[in-house]
């Protein structure tokens, strides 16, 4: 026999249910960085990330992007464009882009623009798919975005099977180092 719900339950859900949404907001803070978009960081893990402030469609250019520095090695900043040239953005809050197995961006390294790959909602934080420009990273890491097809572990496009590839949207880079890789074969 399923138990009665006493006034008393249901205080004690409402008290809970308003200390957990007033701890939430108080773990995010927000600084608005462009006219589309606020870096959210959680002041326990002190971890950035960029959501939105305006709805984009699918096929959309987000923004521009340049590099502010190039560099010959990766680091957990940076997005390759070439063999050995790997860019620190331009501006710099793109760098606040992380990484999912179900990106909503795409980081177009061959016209230096951002793009919507569906459609994105207000506070819905952009993300893309590292391996789409990245062919070796320089440490790799264990992905949390909770996707039913993800990863696992995240260390780059020379790590991860072409036939999952093939189901991402690829920088110019990264597809010609595929085709080099399948006339190999």
């Amino acid at each position: 026999m399923p138990k009665a719900v006493t006034i008393y339950d249901v205080y004690s859900w409402f008290i809970k249910t308003s200390v957990m949404q007033t701890t939430k907001k108080a773990m995010i803070k927000c600084s608005a960085v462009s006219s589309f978009a606020e870096v959210w960081e959680c002041s326990l893990t002190q971890n950035k990330s960029l959501h939105t402030t305006v709805e984009f469609e699918g096929g959309q250019v987000i923004t521009n992007f340049g590099d502010k520095e190039v560099l010959d090695r990766p680091n957990y900043l940076t997005v390759q464009i070439g063999d050995c040239q790997h860019i620190m953005l331009d501006p710099e809050y793109l760098q606040y882009i992380n990484h999912s197995c179900n990106p909503n961006v795409f980081f177009d390294t061959e016209n230096r623009i951002l793009i919507a790959l569906r459609k994105i909602e207000i506070g819905e934080e952009l993300t893309f798919f590292y391996p789409s420009t990245e062919w070796s990273m320089n440490r790799g890491f264990n992905c949390i975005c909770q996707n039913e097809n993800c990863l696992g572990y995240i260390q780059g496009a020379a790590a991860v099977p072409l036939n999952i590839l093939t189901k991402y949207k690829l920088s110019q880079l990264i597809s010609a180092k595929l085709g080099m890789l399948t006339d190999i074969n």
